[in-house]
């Protein structure tokens, strides 16, 4: 589940304008709750909101729910790179 948010709040903090030609590279993950399991057949619904973007980092905080059940929680923080 850390994986799926960290992947989907890379794409989320890349879709702005200013970070074209950039790269988000994971730098720290804080605050993970894990609150209940998730099985095969679960449907996981992943939430991420952008809290706070500068120039080189973004920071965001991620949910992942099964049936509108939190699953699991984590604040991410992101720096954002130049990719050439």
């Amino acid at each position: 589940m850390l994986e799926a948010m960290a992947q989907l709040a890379g794409v989320v903090l890349l879709r702005r304008m200013e970070n074209t030609g950039k790269l988000a590279v994971l730098w720290a993950i804080d605050k993970v709750k894990l609150r209940r399991s998730v099985v095969p057949g679960d449907q996981l619904r992943l939430e991420v909101e952008a809290t706070k973007v500068r120039d080189t980092m973004g920071r965001v905080e991620c949910l992942a729910k099964v049936n509108e059940h939190v699953a699991a929680e984590a604040q991410m923080v992101f720096t954002l790179v130049d990719a050439g």
